[in-house]
């Protein structure tokens, strides 16, 4: 059944594709509405709109049909989920057609690029469901963004102020995760030139830091970002855009060399390799530590690894509660290797003291004479 469909598709398509140019154009403006209403009650008729993408004879025509039909009705992309899904597929087949045809459809795409892109920030901002329009500047990005559309990348420039902007302020915001994820990509994604960019790097720099500390895929894009400006930006100009988030980038440059991805940890090996000492100089201000809250006020507060059973580490000590009641310590542990140790007992003698952690600073100090003094 599913061949059938196939031949039927086919030959029905290339019925129309064999038609002059011009009539192909008047029959397929007039029919547009009701053909995309026939996709979207028969998904298999979508073979139709790809045979007409793939032929180099009417790519260009119903390209730019199709797309002048979906951007006037963009609106319903945040309103309506089904025809949304639909809207957005057919977007995306629009797009990818500019890879088959690039000298003729990238002449088709150039005038829409613009009214896509103002149309999708915009509406996004009124509409009950935005992320669809986000997913479909997503789609343009990545369709055009692999270096070989300048025509395409020129049409970028002008709206490239209004954009990061508009994309920094977003992912500023209070979103959900997958929406934070998605604003971050579209930051570090648009299809630009780098030296298009330099004016504006400064709003690359947070959405970089979230990169690097958000899910593998950001996380390689981040990277990449990163090791492009590392590549090709004078050290001097480069550090000088990233001294107001030096602390979070290196730290979570630092952090993704133990991540369980070989090639994401050695990427992130090789940019500090490129920094060379400079990795080292931009960490100049205090790391951030965790430590773990305990909200039990019986939590114990000393154990020794040479204590009986009792006084395991699960063990509660109400003696060794600290007396003004803090709820947050630092684990310090002292170890003693013991020259003949008795029966059944370690050669090591480890001991744990749970200091507060308002304590810690004084007892550091004390510790660090005592050695000194030695």
């Amino acid at each position: 059944m599913v061949c059938v469909n196939f031949c039927f598709n086919f030959h029905f398509s290339s019925i129309f594709a064999s038609l002059p140019p011009q009539t192909f154009r008047a029959v397929l403006s007039e029919s547009m509405e009701h053909f995309v209403n026939c996709i979207n009650e028969n998904t298999s008729i979508q073979l139709v709109a790809n045979h007409f993408f793939s032929l180099r004879a009417t790519s260009y025509i119903f390209s730019n049909l199709l797309v002048e039909f979906l951007i006037s009705r963009m609106e319903v992309m945040g309103e309506n989920p089904e025809l949304s899904n639909l809207y957005l597929r057919l977007f995306k087949v629009v797009f990818g057609s500019v890879q088959y045809h690039p000298n003729d459809n990238e002449l088709m795409l150039k005038p829409h690029v613009s009214k896509i892109v103002n149309n999708s920030m915009n509406m996004a901002l009124k509409a009950k469901k935005p992320y669809n329009y986000f997913q479909l500047l997503r789609a343009l990005f990545r369709s055009i963004g692999g270096g070989s559309h300048d025509l395409l990348y020129h049409e970028f420039l002008p709206l490239l102020p209004t954009l990061l902007k508009g994309l920094n302020q977003l992912q500023s915001g209070i979103h959900i995760q997958s929406m934070k994820d998605l604003f971050v990509e579209l930051c570090l994604t648009i299809p630009v030139r780098l030296s298009s960019l330099l004016p504006y790097l400064p709003w690359l720099m947070e959405p970089l830091v979230s990169a690097l500390n958000g899910t593998q895929s950001l996380i390689a894009q981040g990277l990449r970002t990163l090791e492009l400006c590392v590549d090709n930006l004078q050290p001097d100009f480069f550090y000088e855009h990233i001294q107001p988030i030096r602390t979070e980038l290196m730290q979570a440059l630092w952090k993704t060399l133990s991540h369980p991805v070989d090639s994401i940890a050695s990427v992130s090996f090789r940019i500090l390799g490129k920094l060379g000492g400079s990795n080292h100089k931009l960490m100049i201000e205090p790391q951030k530590l965790t430590w773990i809250d305990h909200g039990d006020s019986t939590a114990q507060y000393f154990t020794s690894s040479t204590d009986s059973a009792s006084q395991s580490a699960g063990a509660i000590k109400p003696d060794h509660i600290p007396p003004h009641n803090a709820s947050s310590y630092v684990s310090i542990s002292f170890s003693e290797v013991m020259a003949n140790p008795p029966p059944q007992h370690s050669s090591t003698n480890s001991t744990t003291i749970n200091l507060p952690i308002d304590k810690v600073n004084g007892v550091c100090r004390f510790v660090f004479q005592t050695f000194k003094s030695c």
